[in-house]
């Protein structure tokens, strides 16, 4: 201003010390966050409100098979992404765990669909996302991680066939065959062959031992067997009395392996009844012995 002929300058001073040190917190904060985003093995991405990408991290690069400006360039449910369910059939759009998130405002976990990346290779993802609120508690975006788990969806997809060859192997085989679990040795299955064999029902047999059931009898020669088949893994002809339902001794071969499945270890019990081998040689001996005392 001008004061009897002289310019005078009126300054006013602001102490802006609190919010400069808030803004360089804030910009140490965000480096920070954006290094363990460049660092982490998941795929990470940010999507606005609207449902476009606006930050994708290494790792998403990598899983996605496009480079950031690529991915950025697309919404969460772009028709490119050639989102379908693991099996080949569609997926809704409003199970996209984005569109899950801005509808309802909750986190999601495990959501799992394959999409087709750029050179065509399938990809199965699984998905968690969760919410970003401003201060006035809106969603203004969502953050989603992505994982990789088409090799894991491989692998468990042989699991789950070889089990079920198993199984039918099981259920169809000849010979009469228990499946028992570890460590209690309580059986899980028995085949029809088995039942045939020994008499019962299958509701008479699944979950209990075979002390309980009553086709051993003999405590320390079962707790001997088991200790050698846990010792060697496998147990060959061992021979013993069984007892079927109606009280019949029969004279059994056992043959016994050590199996897992599906991380749980079991007992596979095939039998052969040698009951009438036995008492065919039990009666030629006593026919040679009376044959030599005769003489």
């Amino acid at each position: 201003v001008e004061v009897g002929g002289q310019i005078l300058y009126h300054c006013i001073w602001r102490d802006i010390t609190d919010r400069a040190r808030a803004e360089a917190a804030l910009r140490e904060s965000e480096a920070r966050l954006a290094r363990i985003f460049e660092t982490v093995p998941d795929g990470i991405t940010i999507v606005d409100a609207g449902g476009q990408v606006t930050f994708a991290n290494a790792a998403a690069e990598r899983i996605l098979g496009l480079s950031r400006d690529e991915i950025t360039s697309r919404t969460y449910n772009t028709p490119a992404w050639r989102i379908a369910a693991v099996d080949g059939g569609p997926f809704p759009d409003e199970g996209l765990p984005v569109a899950r998130v801005l509808r309802t405002g909750e986190p999601v976990r495990n959501v799992v669909h394959a999409i087709e990346r750029p050179d065509g290779a399938r990809t199965i993802l699984s998905v968690n996302a969760a919410p970003l609120r401003d201060p006035a508690g809106r969603i203004s975006s969502v953050v989603a991680s992505i994982t990789d788990i088409t090799e894991q969806q491989g692998v468990a997809r042989a699991l789950a066939e070889s089990e079920r060859k198993f199984a039918t192997l099981f259920a169809e085989a000849s010979m009469p065959s228990a499946l028992s679990r570890l460590p209690d040795y309580r059986v899980e299955d028995v085949n029809e062959a088995w039942l045939q064999l020994f008499g019962y029902r299958k509701d008479e047999v699944v979950g209990k031992t075979s002390l309980e059931i009553g086709v051993s009898r003999d405590a320390e020669a079962r707790r001997h067997l088991m200790d050698e088949l846990l010792l060697h893994g496998q147990v060959r002809g061992f021979e013993q009395t069984a007892y079927t339902k109606a009280g019949e001794a029969l004279t059994v071969v056992s043959n016994i392996n050590l199996i897992t499945i599906g991380g749980q270890e079991y007992a596979i019990t095939s039998v052969q009844d040698v009951t009438d081998r036995k008492r065919a040689e039990q009666a030629l001996q006593e026919s040679e012995d009376h044959l030599r005392f005769a003489l």
